[in-house]
């Protein structure tokens, strides 16, 4: 059973990392596409429009990049046993999973029906699948390692 349960553990702690690094990669993925392409969608607006839409932009991203920084550092401190009594992180992932989902298959129709960039398009999908599929893990991983902690200890009551 301890070998189960580590191994939960080490996998529960690079995923921890791994969210933590997609979380950043949006952030600064975001940050360089504004800098280097600006916000073409807005182009057109006035500059109300303009200011609002950028400044919701960069509300959005922030509260992804701390919410993915809160379940990944969650995971990693569940990982290495310095337990979290609440589920918090794991229904946060689920959130962040939930939208990320809704993104990548919003990006796969505009892959569709679109002719220009779609390389830019296509590694921003692999991108979402991959940061989806590795909360979906996180959260499978989190669950089984409090699963594991509880069976080892109604052993442990269970022998005395």
């Amino acid at each position: 059973m301890d070998a189960r349960i580590r191994k939960a553990e080490i996998e529960l702690t690079t995923l921890g990392s791994g969210v933590i690094a997609f979380g950043a990669w949006t952030f600064i993925k975001t940050a360089l596409n504004y800098i280097f392409i600006g916000f073409d969608a807005v182009e057109d607006q006035d500059e109300i429009t303009k200011t609002t839409v950028v400044i919701l932009t960069w509300v959005i991203i922030a509260v992804d990049l701390l919410v993915r920084v809160y379940v990944g550092f969650s995971a990693r401190a569940e990982g290495r046993n310095k337990r979290r009594k609440t589920p918090l992180y794991i229904i946060l992932a689920g959130g962040v999973l939930f939208f990320t989902v809704i993104i990548a298959l919003t990006e796969i129709v505009m892959l569709v029906l679109m002719t220009g960039g779609l390389l830019n398009l296509l590694v921003n999908i692999i991108i979402d699948i991959t940061s989806g599929v590795m909360l979906l893990e996180l959260m499978i991983n989190a669950v089984r390692v409090r699963r594991y902690r509880k069976e080892v200890q109604k052993e442990v009551r269970d022998e005395r």
